[in-house]
């Protein structure tokens, strides 16, 4: 750069901290720092201020603050008071409050509950109870709920027999004392008895002297020992106490040591169960063929499980029940017998009975049969040695059946 006299410079502007310069004369060597305000004479005015910069960036957030430290704990309330006297304990017995004391209780022996099912012993009053998914039912009883809303037992009582297998001198009849409980009674009578003629001959059921039920049958043999058909009457009276019921012989029918007789009483209580009873009002022709008879009369009918224009009774709970199917013919010496049929096929059959003179002749088929409750269903057959019409009346000819038990 060639040399410039100081004058001959432009006008420095930028910051003359640390400027030299070299004066301009060839004869001088030495070098000489020249001050900002010697170099371009006083300061000037400040400059107006520059714009502001753009804001810097944020700065990273700082750490989270120790926890503080936990609270005093709260001081305890009051013990409440509690049962300090129990009464009559026992395994698994329920509590109740005894009246008498706010911390006394009474282990109650009717209220058990072992961790999963609770037993009571006795009826439930209920309000308010809304629905009932199920009820526990067993082979001896059952709590069912009633329309008021209480729970009650239905069951079977039991069978009692009044008299079994009762050796009878030289009488007329064999009575038994049975105590109802106001339940429905199905009463069965067996008998045998000697006769010493050849005739028909008839024996009766009787309650406290009155006539039930009527049984017949024709003796073809002279002297003998021989057992009457069975005799089945239920009773719906609901009577509360004692009842005498007596097996009477008519006339010409005697008994000695050989002869022996049974009174049976099964007692339901409760409305769980389903019967009926029903005659034949329509005479129908008979022959050596399996005949079914129809019984188009009704006398009651609980459940409304029994067509009278079918004959068949169809019962929609499940169970055990007591069939009897009679059959009467009129006087003659034509045999009968009476069958019970299950689905259409025969279960039992009745000992043949044959009328004669001023007599008539009769059947009766009794047994025991379990029914599903939906599709089982009974009807009453007969067969006859030759051709001849039933004697269609209420207590010749009829068909009946009644629950035992419910399972």
């Amino acid at each position: 750069m060639a040399n410039t006299k100081i004058s001959a410079l432009p006008t420095f502007t930028g910051d003359a901290t640390g400027v030299y310069v070299v004066i301009d004369n060839s004869g001088l060597t030495q070098t000489y720092k020249i001050t900002k305000e010697e170099l371009i004479g006083q300061s000037g005015t400040s400059g107006t201020s520059g714009t502001s910069g753009s804001s810097g960036t944020s700065g990273t957030s700082g750490s989270s603050g120790t926890s503080g430290t936990s609270g005093s704990s709260g001081t305890s309330g009051t013990s409440g008071t509690g049962f300090d006297t129990i009464s009559t304990p026992g395994t698994n017995r329920m509590l109740i409050a005894s009246g008498n004391s706010t911390n006394q209780a009474i282990a109650v022996s009717g209220v058990t509950y072992d961790g999963s099912t609770m037993n009571i012993v006795g009826d439930i009053s209920a309000n308010n109870i809304g629905t009932v998914s199920s009820l526990n039912l067993n082979s001896s009883s059952s709590e069912v709920l009633f329309g008021d809303g209480t729970f009650k037992n239905v069951k079977v009582v039991g069978t009692t027999n009044l008299i079994l297998n009762n050796v009878q001198g030289p009488s007329s009849n064999w009575s038994g004392t049975y105590n109802s409980g106001g339940g429905k009674l199905l009463v069965t009578a067996y008998a045998s008895a000697f006769v010493s003629s050849t005739n028909v001959y008839n024996w009766t059921l009787k309650k406290n002297g009155t006539t039930v039920n009527t049984g017949s049958m024709y003796w073809n043999a002279v002297s003998s020992h021989m057992p009457l058909n069975p005799i089945s009457y239920i009773d719906t009276s609901g009577d509360v106490g004692s009842a005498t019921w007596s097996i009477v012989l008519g006339a010409g029918m005697n008994t000695d040591v050989a002869d022996y007789a049974t009174i049976t009483v099964v007692e339901t209580t409760g409305f769980t169960s389903s019967e009926f009873s029903a005659y034949n009002s329509v005479a129908v022709g008979l022959t050596n063929a399996a005949t079914k008879v129809t019984y188009t009369t009704e006398e009651f009918d609980t459940n409304n499980n029994y067509d009278t224009s079918t004959s068949t009774f169809t019962p929609t709970i499940a169970g055990y029940y007591q069939v009897t199917v009679a059959t009467m013919i009129p006087n003659t010496s034509i045999m009968v017998s009476s069958m019970i049929y299950k689905n259409g096929s025969k279960v039992a059959d009745g000992p043949g009975g044959t009328g004669g003179g001023f007599f008539y002749g009769q059947s009766i088929a009794s047994k025991l049969v379990y029914m599903n409750g939906t599709t089982d269903y009974l009807e009453g057959y007969a067969i006859t040695s030759s051709g001849v019409n039933t004697y269609n009346n209420t207590v010749g000819t009829y068909f009946q059946a009644y629950m035992v038990n419910r399972v």
